[in-house]
């Protein structure tokens, strides 16, 4: 099953990024995109990802760890970056 770039609902969105509820709250009041639909808030995935990675001094956005990603692919290119800063 594909998943949809948007996240409906705080438990959504905290559950992407394997965070408490309340983690989630700190991070909009510290900036991090969402939007009101309705009686519920949505976060678009790539947004996330981006904020995370500005907030993180990254050149690219963050890469949220999910069941189907490649963690040796991103444990590589975050290697990369750590190299690069030296």
């Amino acid at each position: 099953m594909a998943e949809t770039p948007v996240l409906k609902g705080w438990t959504a969105i905290a559950s992407y990024l394997r965070l408490p509820v309340s983690t989630v709250h700190r991070w909009v009041r510290d900036g991090m995109l969402v939007q009101k639909e309705g009686r519920f808030v949505v976060a678009d995935r790539a947004a996330l990802e981006e904020w995370i990675g500005r907030e993180s001094h990254m050149k690219k956005p963050a890469h949220v760890q999910t069941g189907d990603s490649d963690i040796f692919a991103v444990l590589k290119e975050s290697l990369t970056v750590v190299r690069d800063k030296k």
